[in-house]
């Protein structure tokens, strides 16, 4: 896994045979991997926050021999694991964004609660994912500039065979996750408090469509409403995804965690985070 200052950017992969007389200190509890051609292995896990790490290490089948410091531009730290079989390595041609967001619930016809999952999938005339506050302030307000790439297709095609299992009712959510019994605005007043039907279920929802990326943090309901207003589509707000979007082909999906307003908490990261890391 690669890490830049703790909440850098994040990398699995996995790591080849060490040399016969290599230190072997703080690894003996992690399983020696066979060797393998990094050419041969092509899919990253980038996160951006320390406890989004965890949660991707947690969903890990297998985490194997660390691996020193890399060198080049800037200085990386790197684990190594396995997911069914699948490994990872710094020669990527996939990238799967993986961590928290906030979501933009408009109940009933998008009901988007805490903990469930945003997947950034193309729809209508958006990418999947738009950097919502890069582009020029002009006489009518502000325009955007430029449009990000799409997932490429099999990206796109993998996560419709999960919205199938999900309509059939096996989805691996199921085995891995827990409903999360935490509550927040304990202290709040009820007056403007949108109700909502219970649901039937108590699995995550994973909600596809415009995930809006951009440079700060929503904690403004106003603000919220207001890039609605632009993008009526949009399911979540995050903060990392338009960096990555442009360099190499990627998916993102981010656990909710707030809804972009004042009671902003942090009580639920760790939960949304493994929700998306379980995805």
């Amino acid at each position: 896994m690669l890490q830049q200052d703790t909440e850098g950017t994040v990398q699995l992969t996995r790591a080849s045979k060490p040399p016969p007389n290599s230190s072997t200190d703080d690894e003996s509890d992690l399983e020696e991997s066979r060797e393998i051609s990094s050419e041969a292995i092509t899919v990253a896990i980038f996160c951006a926050l320390s406890y989004e790490v965890v949660a991707v290490k947690y969903s890990l089948d297998e985490e194997l021999r660390r691996h020193s410091m890399a060198g080049g531009p800037q200085k990386y730290i790197y684990s190594f694991g396995r997911i069914r079989g699948h490994t990872t390595t710094p020669n990527v041609r996939f990238a799967l964004m993986v961590g928290i967001g906030a979501g933009i619930p408009n109940p009933p016809t998008r009901d988007i609660c805490l903990s469930d999952i945003a997947v950034g999938i193309p729809q209508d005339s958006h990418p999947g994912v738009i950097q919502y506050d890069f582009g020029k302030y002009e006489e009518d307000g502000f325009v955007p500039k430029g449009s990000l790439n799409k997932p490429p297709s099999i990206f796109i095609s993998a996560d419709g065979s999960l919205e199938e299992d999900e309509i059939m009712d096996r989805s691996p959510l199921r085995r891995i996750l827990r409903s999360s019994d935490y509550t927040e605005c304990l202290t709040s007043g009820t007056a403007k408090l949108v109700l909502r039907d219970i649901r039937c279920r108590k699995d995550p929802v994973v909600h596809r469509g415009l995930i809006l990326s951009g440079s700060g943090v929503i904690k403004n309901p106003q603000g919220r409403h207001r890039l609605c207003w632009d993008y009526n589509n949009a399911i979540c707000f995050e903060m990392q995804a338009a960096g990555i979007a442009d360099e190499v082909p990627y998916l993102i999906f981010r656990g909710i965690c707030n809804y972009a307003d004042t009671h902003k908490q942090d009580g639920g990261h760790y939960y949304a985070a493994a929700a998306a890391a379980s995805y």
